[in-house]
């Protein structure tokens, strides 16, 4: 697939049936000694216990959100029968890692598709359950990976799903924002 298309989350059927998110402000953050970029709603402040590997950790206990980076050197990553690794596997890599604790899981949706001749993207939204989670709702999980040519970055979102409609404009800004070397390899938001 080419282009950018509009990346959905099914469960919302339509953002007319959303509530409207209060305004907003956005700040551009870029994890220390990174090759990239982000925007992030102004609310959510830095972490640094989230994750032992990601340089990019936003959350905000008000808001119950939560966002990690990181990023991954395709050489550091090696090879998987002499071939380099690409999309789809570094993705289910991702996928497998981050759900692997959820008792009940379901796809709420998946987008794959090319930004430029260099860079590739593939999203994807889960409801997950599970009782690790120490929380009393289910999550939803939005997982965006990003491929150039030496580089892997992948940012992950989660929220408790009953909010998640209430946060549709901040995961997609978010995922759509990412920079690279001062090249946007995001795309903007249909109106």
């Amino acid at each position: 697939m080419r282009g950018a298309p509009h990346i959905t989350i099914t469960f919302c059927c339509a953002l007319a049936a959303c509530s409207a998110p209060e305004e907003k402000g956005y700040c551009t953050v870029a994890p220390l000694d990174s090759l990239y970029t982000v925007t992030v709603p102004k609310y959510l402040k830095p972490g640094f216990d989230m994750h032992d590997f990601a340089e990019l950790q936003y959350y905000s206990t008000d808001h119950n959100f939560y966002l990690i980076g990181i990023q991954d050197a395709k050489q550091s990553l090696g090879n998987i029968k002499r071939r380099t690794i690409r999309l789809d596997t570094y993705y289910n890599f991702v996928e497998a890692t981050v759900l692997e604790k959820a008792d009940s899981l379901v796809l709420e949706g998946m987008e794959l598709f090319d930004i430029s001749d260099s860079v590739s993207v593939k999203v994807g939204d889960y409801y997950a359950r599970s009782v690790y989670f120490d929380q009393s709702y289910d999550l939803l999980y939005r997982i965006g990976v990003y491929e150039t040519k030496e580089y892997f970055v992948q940012l992950v979102i989660w929220i408790p799903y009953p909010n998640a409609c209430n946060y549709y404009e901040e995961t997609e800004t978010i995922l759509r924002s990412l920079s690279m070397q001062g090249k946007t390899i995001g795309v903007a938001m249909n109106p």
